[in-house]
């Protein structure tokens, strides 16, 4: 039911934090592990099957935008569609001259920063998942849509874990908790 921020200096570690919890680093000394409850009787808790991680850099391929909203998961346009309504996105598409079927080079061409970072995140919402980690997920995005993006953010974490990596003051004066990185790694 919480919003949580994740900030800290540049070096503080906040995205090796992030890799390591989503396994893409190991630990080199100890383990990360959730405890499990006391109803189950399992040892650790894998989360890195229950968890969506949506990178700093907003990484598209060459593909339609739909496919890269998509990533071949069956998810239905009207799905997407409203998705993208939520970000924003939705009549910045349509008025495209192929709408969804517009072709994006790998460098997310021809998006903008801002709708690149906004698709990234569409994405990120249309995956289904228990925890959510956005990091910098407002980078580049103007003012209107940082709201919009908040909101969603805030509507999201009542129902799910939301951590956010960010430096931006006004996503991390809305998080209801804060953890700040201190040092360097």
């Amino acid at each position: 039911g919480k919003l949580h921020a994740l900030v800290g200096e540049n070096g503080a570690g906040k995205s090796t934090l992030l890799k390591l919890l989503s396994g893409i680093y190991t630990p080199q000394a100890g383990r990360i592990s959730v405890l499990p409850d006391k109803t189950e009787n399992s040892g650790e808790i894998c989360l890195t099957h229950r968890m969506v991680i949506d990178t700093q850099k907003a990484v598209l391929f060459s593909g339609t935008i739909l496919e890269n909203l998509s990533l071949d998961r069956d998810v239905s346009i009207e799905e997407v569609r409203s998705v993208c309504r939520l970000v924003g996105l939705d009549d910045e598409i349509t008025s495209m001259a192929q709408g969804y079927d517009t072709r994006l080079g790998s460098d997310g061409s021809p998006l903008s920063g801002g709708q690149k970072r906004r698709l990234a995140f569409a994405r990120t919402l249309l995956r289904k998942a228990d925890i959510y980690i956005f990091d910098e997920p407002t980078a580049g995005v103007d003012p209107d849509n940082v709201r919009l993006m908040i909101s969603l953010l805030r509507h999201l974490s009542r129902e799910k874990l939301v951590i956010v990596i960010t430096h931006d003051p006004i996503l991390s004066q809305a998080a209801d908790s804060i953890t700040r990185l201190e040092g360097t790694l």
